[in-house]
């Protein structure tokens, strides 16, 4: 199922200052990042980790990855939704128990 555009620009609106690394970015920066797909975002902002990791070990990097992009995508559907749990669930296409076992998980409140 494909994301509203106004749903991805406010996601990626809201999270890119925390997302982009040294904190405070400029707002050509924030508007430059509502252009891209979250798909081109992602993979740049992985470029930059790797360029910064150089030869050191890393680990979690999947996990962590996906916490930071399934958050705030369950919080920002539940939000639209209303709290509907079952609508969400059908919108984001996972099982309603997923939803609330992914909840769970990130800690987001009905």
């Amino acid at each position: 199922m494909a994301f509203l555009p106004t749903v991805r620009k406010k996601f990626i609106r809201r999270r890119t200052e925390k997302f982009l690394d040294g904190g405070g970015g400029s707002s050509a920066l924030a508007t430059q990042c509502l252009e891209l797909s979250i798909e081109s975002f992602i993979s740049k902002k992985l470029e930059h980790f790797f360029e910064r990791l150089g030869g050191h070990d890393a680990q979690g990097l999947y996990e962590t990855v996906i916490a930071q992009v399934e958050k705030p995508m369950i919080e920002k559907t539940l939000v639209w939704a209303d709290g509907n749990q079952l609508k969400a669930s059908r919108v984001l296409g996972i099982n309603r128990n997923t939803l609330r076992t992914k909840m769970r998980r990130h800690k987001v409140k009905k």
